[in-house]
């Protein structure tokens, strides 16, 4: 299995300041850690990391960390992104965290729910509520899906799909609870009519409603 290849460096140089300066540079600091990796502080290519965040599926996929340097590993470090960091207003990069892996040992990973189709209750007024958009797995990271799909085409209101109900392949160990829901097809919102109050003149006598009204004003 060829794994998509990302170029890295050493960071000789650590702290904010230093930081900055690799962002000016068209760097993102970043760093790699995992059993049996010695954690590693480096920088990478701004417009490959776009890139790869792009495909919108960099959580589920293995990487080739190709890392140049002083004191740098000698083979190529499998790796999957556990974090990516952005600032809140220009959502530039800020920093990214590796988790180097062993392909022979199984990883927890967060797969991505792929809803097919439109509900047929949709037109009868049902509202589409997605609770999860993705489920936790445990399998080698080769065997980890790049998401699941779920088709919701003949959904009615009323209708639901919990984690049971999805097809998961049989290598891979589903650590979400089974009966989680994922999507529901709930109801028409209910329109409740205000009524108006009776509008009373002013100076008018209040009207007195029900037989204890009656009777009491007979008995004056």
């Amino acid at each position: 299995m060829e794994l998509t290849k990302i170029k890295a460096a050493i960071r000789g140089e650590i702290g904010k300041s230093a930081a900055r300066n690799f962002r000016r540079q068209g760097l993102v600091p970043a760093v790699v850690y995992g059993k049996g990796q010695a954690t590693l502080a480096i920088t990478v290519e701004e417009t490959a990391l776009q890139a790869i965040i792009a495909s919108g599926v960099y959580t589920t996929h293995i990487y080739d960390l190709l890392v140049s340097g002083e004191k740098a590993p000698a083979k190529p470090v499998p790796v999957m992104i556990a974090e990516v960091q952005r600032h809140p207003i220009t959502r530039k990069f800020r920093n990214v965290d590796f988790h180097a892996i062993s392909l022979k040992e199984k990883v927890h990973a967060q797969v991505p729910i792929a809803f097919q189709g439109e509900p047929a209750g949709l037109k009868r007024g049902g509202i589409l509520e997605r609770l999860h958009l993705e489920i936790s797995v445990s399998c080698l990271p080769t065997q980890i899906p790049d998401h699941i799909e779920v088709d919701i085409s003949q959904m009615e209101i009323g209708d639901t799909v919990h984690v049971r109900d999805l097809k998961i392949p049989e290598a891979v160990e589903v650590l979400t609870p089974e009966d989680e829901m994922i999507i529901l097809l709930a109801p028409p919102a209910k329109v409740v009519e205000e009524v108006a109050a009776p509008v009373v003149e002013e100076g008018a006598e209040p009207e007195l409603v029900g037989k204890k009204g009656e009777k009491e004003e007979e008995e004056a």
